[in-house]
């Protein structure tokens, strides 16, 4: 008897289990909202004395809970900025869960100013661009990317995709800084296809559970947890994704998850 025990062999079924994570439910807006420039003025060279005031447009016009903030400074209930040197800035307005933003460009009067044009970069290699075209210049013009030393060429070349701050002074020390953003050739269909095919299954985030990727919005605003969990291998669960796969998709949240 104790040898048939012994020989007896359990067979138990395995099953692979869709790993998944519920994430906590983002607020939504319920209308969305837009900013309009209701007044702006420049600034003379050398000087900040240049202001702009925004407004909410629309049903939310009237709203008297949105705040307001100047390059992502401190909020404020008021969307009057003042004191402004000659650049570029972006205005952000929030009430409740909607959100807005608008740039706006405060100019030298009878100084120089300037304009950026930009081409686009690769994911995987810095091909983008930044050219500086300016107007009302006294003598020679230095430009400067970022931090990095001036030069005399208006041509910012082999840039990675990001947001970059261009400095512009002529031979009078007039001077503006402007911001731009050189994008990337990330593509959310390329992002889509990979959630599509490898995450999205009937009993895996395809429906059955939450969140659903086969929504759009919802793919966005989950992108940064859906980086995290593709980069370390827990999504999806048949396996980790192709390095190829995993850059296309750092490259897409990267350039600010375009549509």
């Amino acid at each position: 008897m104790k040898r048939s025990l012994l020989a007896l062999i359990f067979i138990l079924p395995v099953f692979t289990a869709c790993t998944y994570e519920k994430f906590e439910p983002t607020p939504e807006c319920p209308e969305a909202i837009s900013l309009e420039i209701a007044s702006q003025e420049n600034t003379a060279c050398g000087l900040e004395t240049g202001k702009v005031e925004v407004g909410l447009t629309g049903n939310a016009a009237s709203s008297t809970t949105a705040e307001f903030s100047l390059n992502e400074g401190t909020f404020q209930s008021a969307g009057l900025f003042e004191g402004l040197a000659a650049g570029t800035y972006t205005i952000l307005a929030r009430d409740g869960a909607c959100e807005a933003e608008i740039s706006v460009t405060i100019q030298n009067e009878d100084g120089l100013n300037a304009a950026l044009q930009t081409e686009p970069s690769d994911c995987s290699t810095p091909t983008g661009s930044i050219r500086v075209s300016t107007s009302n210049v006294q003598g020679q013009v230095s430009y400067a990317l970022d931090n990095a030393p001036a030069q005399s060429d208006s041509l910012f070349a082999n840039l990675a995709p990001g947001t970059y701050s261009v400095t512009v002074t002529d031979a009078s020390g007039c001077e503006l800084t402007l911001q731009t953003e050189v994008s990337s050739d990330a593509s959310y269909a390329a992002v889509e296809a990979i959630i599509n095919s490898s995450c999205a299954s009937p009993g895996c985030h395809g429906g059955s559970v939450a969140p659903d990727l086969r929504n759009k919005q919802t793919i966005i605003s989950r992108s940064g947890r859906i980086l995290a969990r593709t980069s370390a291998g827990t999504m999806p669960p048949g396996g980790r994704l192709s390095a190829d796969k995993i850059s296309d998709i750092q490259c897409w949240v990267d350039a600010g998850t375009p549509e």
